[in-house]
């Protein structure tokens, strides 16, 4: 049952209104902090040759680092943060052709996986949470409650 509530008052209707861009300002609070730690993430993999669900990366038949013959697969991510009306997502890509069989394997090759499959790994999720319950105390921070 919708109902309105007036008043007098100036404070009621700056937390109204604060309170109608609160999930958008708290999303892009939180979009690019989500982009650096997922980018920084997947960097960090090519120092611990480990992928971010723990798994150890096959030392090549050649002898050369994991992932690292030329470079091009580590400076290839492209990063793209989308915003819907509930959520953030992020789209990540390589400009490298071979950077999808190395997520997936082949017949001949086992799996490397570098992103983030559909199910992130929990410490991930554990970060992101945490990322969002701050850009909640920041947004908070930042509202003139009037009082």
């Amino acid at each position: 049952m919708p109902f309105a509530l007036k008043t007098n008052g100036d404070p009621l209707k700056k937390l109204s209104l604060a309170l109608q861009g609160m999930p958008a300002r708290i999303r892009k609070l939180a979009a690019s902090q989500i982009r650096v730690y997922v980018a920084d993430t997947i960097q960090a993999q090519y120092t611990t040759r480990t992928s971010m669900y723990g798994e150890k990366w096959p030392t090549p038949k050649a002898g050369n680092a994991p992932m690292e013959r030329t470079g091009r697969l580590r400076r290839g991510y492209v990063y793209k943060m989308r915003q819907t009306a509930t959520s953030v997502s992020i789209d990540i890509a390589n400009t490298q052709p071979y950077a999808s069989y190395l997520q997936s394997g082949t017949k001949r090759m086992e799996r490397r996986r570098h992103v983030p499959d559909k199910a992130l790994p929990p410490e991930m999720r554990r970060v992101i949470d945490a990322i969002y319950r701050r850009a909640i105390q920041v947004w908070h921070g930042q509202v003139d409650f009037g009082g």
